[in-house]
């Protein structure tokens, strides 16, 4: 299917019944639109595959597991699912419309939100993913911007795009493979997506509920021990709920989304009242659960780090980015198994390193790349680092630009990996060592795009 901008070249779908009118998000593998619904009388959201790749069968299969998966499910907190389809170009999948936007939006507009807001749009998707995970599906990729919210403020959850499903095997989730967030994502999942269960979407929701409620990074939650100082802005009585939903080990958090639901709702009038971001209806925990996957009560495979012959310091392996664009049309990233290709096995490093300070990171520091001077200033607690990323205006017209960058310090290893928050473009990755006090590594683009060698030394270069 050809685009425009945001128009396309079928204006209809499904013989005319279905009236595209203009597309409101678009992802690295499908986009959304809004759409007229001609027998209904009713707008839709309509999700449609598209980019490289679009026809293959392989993507097309789990496009459809994702719309069945939803459907199956039929919750309240989930966006509903009305009709599946056929053009010549691929699937299509028609939805629920939710024009309230999503958590991760109201953040943005409003900065860091009230807990017992957060905690009210937490207990509605602690329902949706209750729910799932009766069905026996982990959604995989839960955060703010794959929670919508209605006009009525009621949340629901999206994106079942990544989702581990009973019927997945091998062609869709092979062994090994990482999917997910980084800034949400649970240890086990990093080292195999198949290792996951329900308090791995667990630790991605408390992860969310962190960084809207705090306005901070939550990336590697679980290396934060309880007297980390990334957990005194948090209230007491919510900070106990999120330090056990986040730690390292799946059989330390809680067990089901229900246990974490009732630990809300028992702590949710110490909170206060707030301006409501999703009104609490009752009832909807009512589903007894079945055929959930039950997690291991062991420790995940240690997370490898690979040695590329020739570039030097030792970095991860490349990581497919795909952009976060919201309604629906998750973000969700791809890293290659270890050993799967071109490096041999460097180091071993167990997660989580240990909760030191990054005072030694902390501050400015300066490169060049491609001729372009880069400016990086890094914070962060513990091993998790948050700063910003300055590309200054070239000679060649290039107007520069400014970006946020979230990663992980292993002092074990003198590893630090950075990468722009999620969404951001383009989404470049710094894969460094800490090496004669500079960071020394190697920039990776988009989807595993170009690299180039970069070495950041401590604070600004002298004026020409």
């Amino acid at each position: 299917m050809g685009d425009d901008g945001d128009t396309v070249a079928h204006r209809t779908l499904a013989d005319g019944r279905y009236d595209l009118v203009e597309r409101i998000g678009r992802g690295g593998v499908a986009e959304v639109w809004r759409a007229h619904d001609t027998a209904l009388g009713v707008d839709r959201a309509i999700k449609i595959l598209h980019g490289p790749g679009q026809t293959s069968p392989r993507r097309i299969a789990r496009f459809r597991d994702e719309a069945r998966a939803m459907a199956q499910i039929g919750h309240p907190n989930i966006v509903a699912i009305h009709d599946v389809g056929e053009t010549e170009d691929g699937p299509f999948v028609v939805m629920e419309l939710i024009e309230g936007g999503t958590l991760a939006d109201v953040y943005r507009a409003r900065g860091k939100l009230h807990p017992a807001a957060v905690v009210d749009v937490a207990l509605d998707v602690l329902a949706a993913l209750h729910a799932a995970h009766a069905h026996g599906i982990i959604h995989r990729d839960v955060k703010p911007s794959n929670i919508l919210l209605g006009p009525d403020a009621h949340a629901h959850l999206a994106d079942f795009g990544i989702a581990l499903v009973p019927r997945d095997t091998a062609r869709y989730t092979r062994t090994g493979t990482r999917m997910g967030s980084l800034s949400y994502m649970p240890p086990e999942q990093r080292s195999d997506a198949k290792h996951v269960g329900p308090p791995s979407d667990i630790y991605a929701l408390a992860s969310g509920m962190y960084e809207v409620t705090t306005g901070l990074t939550p990336v590697d939650l679980f290396a934060a021990d309880e007297e980390s100082p990334r957990w005194d802005v948090v209230p007491e009585a919510l900070r106990t709920i999120l330090f056990r939903a986040t730690r390292y080990r799946a059989a330390d958090r809680y067990a089901s989304a229900a246990e974490m639901a009732a630990a809300l709702t028992e702590i949710r009038p110490s909170l206060g009242e707030a301006e409501a971001l999703a009104p609490r209806r009752e009832g909807v925990l009512g589903v007894e659960a079945h055929a959930v996957p039950p997690m291991p009560d062991t420790d995940p495979p240690p997370y490898t780090f690979e040695q590329v012959r020739g570039r030097g310091p030792a970095v991860l392996p490349v990581l497919a980015i795909v952009a976060v664009v919201g309604l629906g049309v998750g973000a969700a990233f791809l890293v290659e198994a270890p050993g799967s290709g071109g490096g041999t096995p460097a180091t071993e490093a167990r997660l989580p390193p240990p909760a030191a300070p990054v005072a030694e990171l902390a501050g400015a520091w300066s490169s060049e790349v491609d001729g372009d001077r880069i400016d990086l200033t890094l914070t962060g607690p513990d091993a998790a680092l948050h700063g910003q990323v300055v590309r200054q205006a070239g000679e060649a017209g290039d107007d520069g630009g400014s970006w946020e960058v979230v990663g992980h310090h292993d002092p074990s290893t003198g590893v630090v990996e950075l990468r722009h928050v999620d969404g951001a473009e383009p989404a470049t990755e710094y894969h460094l060592r800490v090496e004669d006090g500079a960071l020394a590594g190697v920039a990776v683009g988009a989807d595993g795009g170009a690299r180039s060698r970069v070495r950041f030394a401590r604070g600004a270069p002298p004026s020409p």
